[in-house]
């Protein structure tokens, strides 16, 4: 099992809440509360609409998915740009 299967975080295809598609997802941050559990954040890359949009990602100690801050792109190739920006990945 993947480490994105045992956290429900979202993979490529999945749907999210807010109906995008995703494309990528990536976790970089976990925080721990003693009176709600353990969060998840990080980014995701999508396909909503007719957009490409990048999300901060967070998942609750729930499993839901939540999307908040997004940037909107017309290009997939400018959305994988600002997405790698956003993750910390550089070519």
């Amino acid at each position: 099992m993947r480490l994105h299967e045992l956290v429900k975080v979202p993979t490529v295809g999945d749907v999210l809440p807010n109906g995008a598609t995703v494309l990528d997802s990536v976790i970089n941050r976990i925080e721990q509360f003693d009176d709600e559990g353990t969060y998840r954040y990080g980014y995701v890359l999508a396909l909503y609409g007719n957009e490409f949009v990048t999300w901060v990602l967070g998942v609750r100690p729930s499993g839901e998915w939540v999307t908040m801050w997004g940037h909107y792109y017309s290009s997939i190739s400018r959305a994988v740009e600002g997405y790698s920006k956003r993750v910390g990945v550089t070519a």
